[in-house]
């Protein structure tokens, strides 16, 4: 138990967004030190190397010139500061300088061993046919540099009249390098032990809002429902907090909706129980009663019954409705003929009633729905306008489509509802007028019923009404049913 509860420790601490925070930081610095180490690195050792080169070539090419112009290659002794010069240069850069004649024998030599001899190297052969060469080996610390010396004046001989060919030392760059390179190490050190300081403190900053977040969800878990999340510093945790409040508020009134629909459940089911015991025990204390008495209170008693019978079927029929993944006994139907039946079947109440029923269809549809359900439903929407109708009032169905939607429109000249109720008749128990309904023998479901229906069906339900002069519902439902 203890191994499980250690692993899933570990598990949410690698999971963490603080971790993981910090990794992504770490890892962006690291890689952007890395990048700036070796860039400087680099740039360090080509500019240092490559000057050097650049500047010996540039040198060597002019001191070239100077030994053309004075005819160095015919008789070294004629120009003696030009061998005083090589042999400043090759002290200066550290180095060797050799200078052959176009048969590469060689007229001087800065370190006077190879003189008169002949030079053979493949870069002074390459040079002496025109071509200058540059090559630096970074291991051995040195530069090789061999180029032509050109007289364009010289038509007999042809312009290559010989070659010059360095070698000169690279130990002091490569050792700035190598110190450079230590420098920069201790600099990456240090930023790096910052890096991982910021890393800290910022991961550390940024989890502080979820941390709030999470202690706030933990207060609610625990029953403070009234505990509102107020967190700044983020837009996205603000949102996230305005998010969870009206989740709060919504939890709030579906709690208060529970609670009064709990109060009202056991309202309307506990007062049928006490009219038939209040009329069993007034049968009890009167044993003598005539029949005619016993009738009447056992018909009475007989009604309550029925009541409390339509007031739980009322209840399951919801309970079955609020299960959306509940059946749907999907069908193809002809809503014409299913609007018939139902105005049948209530056409006695009607006249009861003293109220006209008039069904207008303008077209024959057909639509997929779930024909009892659907029944149901506009059963309850029609009944009602009977029942809250007034006397030799009327009621006027219609139905019609628009070819994605049919619409059933129940228009009536009862009662009407008032403006301030209007939103609240599709609720459970709601009654605009309580002492009616009971007389109606209505449950104050019905309306319920007929929305949840017609939701399922993904349509909508719209009213209308105006007190003293009649109410219309009109029902759209999709004639091609998508879940």
């Amino acid at each position: 138990m203890s191994n499980e509860k250690n692993s899933g420790k570990f598990r949410r601490f690698i999971g963490s967004f603080r971790l993981r925070l910090f990794v992504t930081i770490l890892l962006t610095g690291v890689v952007s030190i890395a990048a700036m180490y070796i860039t400087a690195l680099y740039v360090c050792n080509d500019n240092l190397i490559e000057k050097k080169v650049d500047d010996a070539f540039d040198y060597f090419n002019r001191t070239g010139v100077k030994i053309v112009n004075n005819m160095y290659m015919g008789n070294p002794q004629n120009a003696p500061q030009i061998s005083e010069e090589l042999t400043i240069a090759a002290s200066l850069f550290e180095g060797r300088i050799i200078v052959a004649d176009s048969g590469l024998k060689i007229v001087f030599d800065s370190f006077s061993a190879e003189q008169g001899k002949t030079l053979i190297s493949y870069e002074a052969i390459r040079s002496i046919r025109g071509g200058s060469n540059r090559f630096v080996n970074i291991d051995k610390e040195y530069a090789d540099i061999s180029m032509p010396l050109i007289d364009s004046d010289n038509t007999e001989g042809g312009p290559y009249v010989g070659v010059l060919s360095a070698r000169i030392s690279l130990g002091d760059e490569l050792a700035m390098v190598d110190r450079m390179e230590k420098y920069l190490l201790v600099v990456v050190i240090l930023l790096s032990i910052v890096l991982l300081f910021i890393c800290f403190l910022s991961a550390t900053e940024f989890a502080k809002p979820f941390k709030k977040i999470e202690e706030k969800i933990s207060r609610v878990s625990d029953g403070y429902i009234d505990d509102k999340m107020t967190i700044g510093g983020y837009s996205e945790v603000e949102k996230l907090s305005d998010s969870f409040n009206d989740m709060l508020r919504r939890n709030e009134q579906l709690e208060a909706s529970r609670q009064e629909f709990v109060s009202n459940v056991s309202h309307e089911l506990k007062t049928p129980i006490t009219s038939i015991k209040v009329l069993a025990d007034s049968l009890i204390m009167q044993p003598d009663s005539p029949p005619e008495v016993y009738r009447e209170f056992l018909h009475d008693i007989n009604e309550e019954i029925d009541r409390e019978n339509k007031i739980i079927s009322d209840l399951l029929e919801l309970v079955k409705l609020d299960r959306k993944e509940g059946n749907m006994h999907l069908a193809t139907v002809n809503i014409n003929t299913m609007l018939e039946k139902i105005m049948k079947r209530l056409r006695p109440i009607a006249t009861a009633s003293l109220v006209e029923i008039v069904f207008e269809s303008y077209r024959d549809v057909s639509a997929m729905i779930d024909e009892v359900k659907m029944s149901l439903a506009l059963t309850n929407l029609i009944e009602n306008s009977i029942k809250y109708n007034k006397e030799n009032g009327r009621v006027k169905v219609s139905l019609n489509s628009d070819g994605k939607y049919f619409n059933v429109t129940i228009a009536d000249t009862g009662i009407g509802i008032p403006a301030d109720s209007i939103d609240k008749i599709f609720e459970r128990f709601y009654r605009v007028d309580k002492a009616r309904t009971r007389e109606s023998g209505g449950t104050g479901l019905g309306l319920a019923i007929a929305r949840s229906v017609v939701l399922m069906h993904n349509g909508a339900i719209k009213v209308e009404s105006v007190e003293g002069e009649g109410t219309t519902f009109v029902v759209s439902v999709p004639i091609s049913f998508k879940s």
